[in-house]
């Protein structure tokens, strides 16, 4: 165990477990986290903390008994051996670590997903040790990794579970005769042997169809694939037969462009339904495989038409969200922000979890990028979750949040503002704000901005001539009696800068009145 390089600090051990375990609660805010993140941070100048976990002596603060259930069970799923806090803790890397620790574990990834996205948090502020790779299964895991290595490999690009059509498919004419006489041996094939010679033919037409570029000819064989495959187990489900057509399907996918040419085919055949249903068939049963493929060809797509495709067969397939969920916990940011974009494109409730997920993310691009996907959705959950997003640490992700309230004339939205506005000490964010309320355009909001512009509240700010003019130009934007009246009473105003800008705004308004017939008030 590492020696701490100053005295030992139990307590700050137990504000660390304790802010984790505030952080995965689901009614705690994001304040209350902050304020608990900023004790941890003070508690940390005291002295350094070592938190550890072993199987044999548990979660252990400073070497004592630690008890906290959950940060030990993050430990055990994420490979970690040990964690610091010192002195040299910032609040922003702390608050990244705590939103590792305090996600839920899954897939037999969660370690390496762990330690690849805990590399951008400063080891000189939290000092880790991580289980070697191999170590970090436990023994049951261990268990299942020997019985599958034990156990004949699936086919390359089918899943475990695959993804049968769940309604049968016309079986195509192939015009080419090679391929036709290979479906015409797979129909009627009655035993194994026949069967998987038939298989063999089948994917030795399909696999040339391929290579030399001809799109009719792989359409027909693949879609002939599937379509007797559903006919034949249909009629005979039998372990068997079943192995022998997800082989035949595995082997045709270990060259891994032949999805990806299939889902090029599914947007450059849009107008042909006949094709589009044979593709579509194809894509929905290699389940994941063809979600991904799809997903790559909607990402490099050079066209609006090509990408509205993509997401077209996206929403029509069963497995869109597993893929993507997957691309949303990769370790590459860049694919982060490529899976929410999608996300934000589908619109879709399932999307929506994913990207509140994301809003959690140690990358505060990644979260300015999950913010941009919900600002698509007109749901209250997508409202709730971009009002959390105003709470985020990363001005650029707050910024997002505001310009995703523009311009919608909930009253929600003013309620989530307000606060903002009260307390945000970025410029650029507050003033994006101030102008966000004034696209609310209530009644309320026009209140909010009288005290913006007059200077009121608790902003450290708000007597700035910046502020109080971004108040006015937002009073001018919503243009009622009241409003107005508000900015010309600032045109005696003590503030030389507040002054003029008054003037200045209303003339403007005044000059564009004559062609909106909006009216504004005379000047006295």
């Amino acid at each position: 165990m590492t020696e701490p390089s100053s005295p030992s600090n139990p307590v700050l051990a137990e504000r660390f477990a304790a802010l984790v375990a505030l952080a995965a609660a689901p009614s705690s805010t994001v304040i209350e986290q902050r304020e608990a993140a900023k004790g941890v941070i003070d508690a940390a100048k005291k002295g350094t903390a070592i938190i550890s976990w072993s199987a044999a002596e548990g979660l252990r603060g400073d070497g004592a008994p630690l008890d906290a259930p959950l940060l030990a069970q993050r430990f055990e799923a994420y490979g970690i051996e040990e964690i610091s806090v010192t002195a040299q803790a910032a609040l922003a890397d702390l608050m990244d670590l705590v939103r590792l620790l305090s996600s839920v574990p899954s897939g037999d990834e969660a370690a390496a997903r762990f330690a690849g996205r805990a590399a951008a948090i400063d080891p000189k502020g939290f000092p880790r040790r991580l289980k070697p790779k191999a170590v970090v299964a436990p023994p049951a895991a261990a268990a299942a990794a020997e019985t599958k290595a034990a156990t004949p490999a699936a086919a390359p690009g089918v899943p475990d579970a695959p993804e049968r059509l769940t309604q049968a498919l016309a079986v195509p004419e192939p015009s080419n005769p090679a391929i036709a006489g290979a479906v015409t041996l797979l129909r009627d094939a009655t035993d194994l042997t026949n069967l998987q010679a038939a298989l063999d033919a089948m994917v030795l037409a399909t696999d040339l169809a391929f290579r030399t570029g001809r799109g009719d000819d792989l359409i027909e064989s693949l879609a002939a694939l599937v379509a007797i495959e559903f006919e034949a187990l249909e009629r005979d489900s039998s372990d068997d037969r079943r192995s022998a057509f997800n082989a035949a399907l595995g082997r045709l996918t270990k060259r891994p462009m032949m999805l990806r040419q299939i889902a090029v085919l599914r947007h450059q055949r849009s107008g042909d339904p006949v094709a589009v249903a044979r593709l579509q068939a194809i894509l929905h049963r290699y389940g994941t495989s063809g979600a991904e493929a799809l997903v790559d060809e909607y990402v490099s797509a050079t066209s609006t038409e090509a990408r509205a495709t993509c997401l077209e067969a996206l929403r029509a397939l069963s497995r869109t969200y597993d893929a993507l969920l997957a691309l949303a916990r990769d370790t590459r940011d860049l694919v982060v922000r490529q899976a929410a974009a999608i996300l934000g494109e589908l619109r879709d409730a399932r999307g929506e979890e994913i990207l509140i997920e994301l809003l959690h993310h140690p990358d505060a691009r990644a979260r300015r990028s999950a913010v941009a996907a919900l600002a698509r959705s007109e749901s209250t959950a997508a409202l709730e979750a971009i009002g959390f997003a105003l709470q985020d640490e990363s001005p650029l992700v707050r910024q997002r949040a505001v310009s995703a309230l523009a311009g919608r004339r909930e009253p929600r939205v003013l309620a989530l503002l307000a606060p903002l506005i009260e307390k945000e000490p970025d410029r650029e964010v507050l003033y994006a704000a101030i102008g966000a309320v004034g696209s609310v355009g209530s009644p309320e909001a026009v209140q909010l901005l009288m005290r913006i512009a007059h200077g009121e509240g608790e902003n450290s700010q708000r007597r700035s001539a910046g502020m109080r003019v971004q108040g006015c130009i937002a009073l001018v934007a919503i243009r009622t009696p009241a409003s107005m009246a508000a900015v010309q009473g600032l045109r005696e105003d003590r503030d030389g800068e507040v002054r003029e800008a008054a003037v200045r705004l209303v003339a403007q308004a005044q000059r564009r009145t004559t062609s909106t017939g909006i009216p504004v008030v005379p000047s006295v």
